[in-house]
């Protein structure tokens, strides 16, 4: 083999590993937001079109800057659009199920309370998203697990959040 032989060979694999990057790029950055944007307004949800690399992150921070740069209100009991700016911005532009943009990975928001309570019942259907390693063993308990797991600690845990547990007894003293 001569040296213009070994060079193109070398030349062709480095042009192959580039090009299979660049594809992988393009699904993982484009095509596949493309493809979940569309299957997620076939199933009824509305948001704002994917924008490469950045999603909904420009907007969300403009909209923060927006509503942090005036004093609060105190006279009003509107908390959302001061602390949830943009999930309080998109509800009003799209309505109780919505979806948004978190880079090129979408996030669902629904604000619907029975639409949420159905959600929140059927944990073996509505799974949550895969967290890595570190996080279950730093976070863990009811945040991380799922399933049955997930069940148990939910009958534990919920009797403490029942409302005549939550109220704090009112002391009536003669003073």
């Amino acid at each position: 083999m001569d040296a213009n032989t070994i060079a193109s060979i070398i030349v062709s694999v480095i042009s192959v590993f580039i090009l299979s990057f660049t594809i992988k790029l393009a699904n993982k950055f484009w095509l596949r937001p493309k493809k979940v944007e569309k299957r997620l307004r076939e199933i009824g949800f509305k948001g704002n079109s994917y924008r490469f690399f950045y999603g909904d992150s420009k907007e969300a921070n403009r909209i923060i800057k927006e509503v942090t740069s005036t004093p609060i209100d105190f006279s009003s009991n509107d908390i959302a659009s001061r602390v949830l700016p943009y999930h309080h911005y998109m509800a009003q532009k799209y309505g109780k199920q919505f979806f948004m943009w978190n880079g090129s990975k979408p996030r669902l928001s629904i604000l619907d309370p029975v639409l949420a309570k159905e959600i929140l019942s059927r944990p073996d259907e509505f799974q949550k998203p895969r967290k890595d390693h570190m996080a279950q063993v730093l976070v863990g308990g009811l945040f991380t697990s799922e399933g049955k797991i997930w069940s148990e600690h939910k009958k534990i845990i919920n009797p403490t959040f029942h409302m005549d547990k939550i109220k704090v007894p009112i002391c009536v003293c003669n003073a």
